[in-house]
């Protein structure tokens, strides 16, 4: 165009953005700051960022994935946001959670991952592995019967998901009962703790995690509207308004999800209308 063919002719920006995949920051506080500033004068308009280990980071459909603490995690999305920040841009920031299918987490000194961690429940057997809520609820049914047993396992499933290790046998304590717990015994050879993956614990890093991030998303094995409901259900119901993400994972065996023709034609509209906007 001539110059005075462009003055008149309005302007459009064709350049679509990119959420590109910073997977786990590929090192400490400093290289996810640095990746970061990388993204954003590549021209990136978000970037997504995952809880799992450097290192031995797996793709979403393999096993053996090692989480790294949700302070760590969060210690990642905090320098990314400070990068944006300090550049003046307009980051949209992704933070992706594997804890529905991950095996291990690198350390527990986080209270936020300790519902979740598995230990040994008893000192003869060593490969009896529970989480400390589960060896509470089972130790109130050996020891309380009837409305009693009801009443203590209410109280407990009310606060258990949400205490230290240390608090919920201090609680345990005072509702009258008692249980063993060891995590170190059934470390893995690395030294890893062994979790329970569930969506209760992505929730719990969702809603950590969205303190510092515009879209959540929960990494999944299969396509299934259950388990992005009830991952949905649970962020929602604390952040009514948070924005989720889903992936449509090349790895996926859509034919053993055992889906229709209609259900997989409207599969992201029905997953839109949970909240899944990416």
């Amino acid at each position: 165009m001539t110059p005075e063919e462009r003055a008149k002719t309005p302007k459009y920006d064709y350049l679509a953005p990119i959420i590109a995949d910073a997977d786990a920051g590929f090192g400490g506080i400093t290289s996810m700051m640095k990746l970061t500033k990388m993204f954003i004068e590549a021209g990136a308009g978000g970037i997504h960022i995952e809880d799992q280990k450097p290192g031995v980071k797996k793709c979403g459909h393999l096993g053996g994935k090692v989480l790294v603490s949700c302070r760590e995690d969060l210690s990642r999305l905090q320098a990314a946001r400070l990068q944006a920040d300090v550049m003046g841009a307009d980051l949209m920031i992704v933070a992706r959670c594997d804890a529905l299918s991950a095996t291990f987490l690198d350390n527990n000194i986080d209270p936020n991952d300790h519902p979740f961690i598995l230990g040994c429940v008893d000192e003869e057997d060593k490969t009896r592995l529970m989480t400390f809520p589960e060896a509470g609820r089972a130790k109130i049914a050996e020891t309380f019967t009837g409305e009693k047993h009801d009443e203590i396992l209410q109280m407990w499933d009310s606060k258990c998901l949400n205490l230290s290790l240390k608090e919920g046998l201090a609680m345990a304590e005072e509702l009258g009962f008692s249980f063993y717990f060891n995590w170190e015994d059934c470390r893995s050879d690395e030294g890893y703790y062994r979790i329970k993956g569930c969506i209760d614990y992505c929730v719990k890093r969702g809603l950590l995690f969205s303190d510092y991030a515009d879209l959540l998303w929960m990494e999944t094995p299969t396509p299934d509207f259950k388990t992005a409901k009830a991952y949905s259900d649970g962020i929602h119901a604390v952040k009514p308004d948070q924005m989720l993400a889903y992936n449509l994972s090349p790895s996926f065996n859509w034919d053993a999800a055992n889906y229709t023709s209609e259900e997989l034609a409207e599969f992201i509209p029905t997953m839109a209308k949970m909240g899944f906007c990416w």
